[in-house]
């Protein structure tokens, strides 16, 4: 599997770690008919975390509901928890300047407010933003500063999510080691908080991580937990996912009847709840286990099936791979014209996937660009707003000055008439 491939997955990992709580948004929807205000904004913050990775419009929904409710009652602290919930919904949708300018409201009316958990949350949403465009050295200071306001808050929660951002990105950086230690942090205080779906992903992460790293034993290992974790909770989706990861290690170790055997668990699954984005990298991967069988003419069948997906939802790394093994089973079955028809349009992807990387590396440069433009013109409205405060502030004080001083003119009239009307 290439690089690139592990940066899709590693950065879209957590859209498949979740799935909706469809329980809680029922108990959510019903306690807000008859609640109260404060109740209300509670439940609609709640309502708008709930929706963030199937449905980010309902996020931003409730999250605008949650606002408009809050500046009426005029909240104090958690105001700003909404603010970063929109951020979160801007960002799953690609909105990557709206996810930047509804963090940094929430860091503002968090630091105005002194809400250390706001302020980290929101430190550590940016740092995610800065990560998913590759710029790490803005993420990484974000990410500790977090990490920092979590453990002086002793919110293991917030805790648990910045070990792992900071994972991701030695992960990215392929600095193993480190990533290990952090990820296995943020598996300690899971474990410890016993919420199983977290204790699921957590599981999930490091399996993953081992797998890049070629440790495939531990990667087994770990995924193996996970796929338990997902059958506590009966997350059927997830533990397919994690199937075919299991079944990516027994494929590279050769171990094909194992490989077999558990990915049709796992795509049985998958095709009977029609997970579409799933299916490319399924047919491909089923594809090599055939291959690797000698079972050629089936292996070309799923690559085709592969090859369909992809294109119908437009996932160009997965049609690269089809086109490649389509060659390679061409190969085997001695037709050179095919084997070389498909290699080209392999290679044809492939250039256009670079090309799409060097556009992706021009949309990084305009978006740091656009931030640093976004930060200078809020220094030079914060320094304007600073400089009109001490202006009312003087003229305040000028007039206040006055004022005593009328009041002493006043007062020393009064006295001299009184003295004057005596004599």
């Amino acid at each position: 599997m290439t690089n690139k491939k592990y940066l899709l997955i590693l950065l879209f990992l957590p859209l498949s770690l979740f799935a909706q709580n469809q329980k809680r948004i029922a108990a959510f929807k019903k306690n807000l008919v008859l609640a109260n205000d404060q109740n209300r904004y509670d439940l609609l913050s709640d309502l708008a975390w709930e929706y963030r990775f199937a449905n980010p419009d309902s996020t931003l929904f409730y999250c605008k509901e949650a606002i408009a409710l809050g500046e009426k009652l005029k909240l104090g602290l958690g105001i700003a928890r909404p603010y970063n919930f929109a951020g979160v919904a801007y960002q799953y949708k690609g909105d990557k300047l709206n996810a930047y300018q509804y963090y940094n409201k929430a860091l503002d009316i968090s630091t105005n407010q002194v809400d250390s958990i706001q302020i980290a949350h929101a430190k550590n949403n940016l740092g995610r933003l800065f990560f998913d465009q590759g710029l790490l050295q803005r993420a990484y200071p974000n990410f500790v500063e977090a990490l920092k306001l979590f453990e002086l808050m002793k919110d293991s929660s917030g805790m648990a999510y910045a070990y792992q951002s900071i994972a991701n990105l030695y992960r990215v950086q392929k600095d193993y080691v480190q990533a290990e230690v952090n990820y296995k942090k943020a598996l300690a205080i899971r474990i410890a908080e016993n919420d199983t779906r977290n204790i699921q992903s957590a599981y999930t992460y490091l399996g993953r991580l081992y797998q890049e790293a070629g440790d495939l034993k531990k990667s087994t290992q770990f995924l193996l937990k996970a796929d338990s974790a997902s059958q506590v909770i009966n997350d059927k989706i997830n533990q397919a996912e994690v199937k075919t990861f299991i079944a990516e290690n027994f494929l590279l170790e050769n171990k094909l009847l194992d490989a077999q055997r558990i990915f049709l668990e796992a795509f049985d699954v998958i095709k009977k709840l029609g997970n579409i984005r799933l299916l490319p990298r399924c047919h491909n991967l089923y594809g090599q286990i055939l291959l690797g069988k000698d079972s050629v003419l089936e292996a070309k069948t799923q690559f085709e099936k592969a090859l369909y997906w992809a294109k119908s939802i437009k996932e160009l790394e997965s049609q690269m791979e089809a086109y490649l093994y389509l060659s390679q089973a061409a190969k085997k079955l001695s037709n050179k014209e095919l084997e070389l028809t498909n290699y080209n349009l392999y290679l044809i992807i492939r250039d256009s996937i670079n090309d799409l990387d060097v556009a992706r590396k021009v949309e990084r440069l305009q978006f740091e660009l656009r931030i640093q433009q976004e930060e200078q013109e809020n220094e030079a409205l914060k320094l304007a707003q600073a400089k009109n405060e001490a202006i009312i502030s003087a003229q305040r004080a000028q007039n206040i000055a006055l004022l005593v001083v009328a009041l002493a003119l006043l007062g020393g009239g009064i006295f001299f008439y009184a003295n004057s009307k005596k004599r």
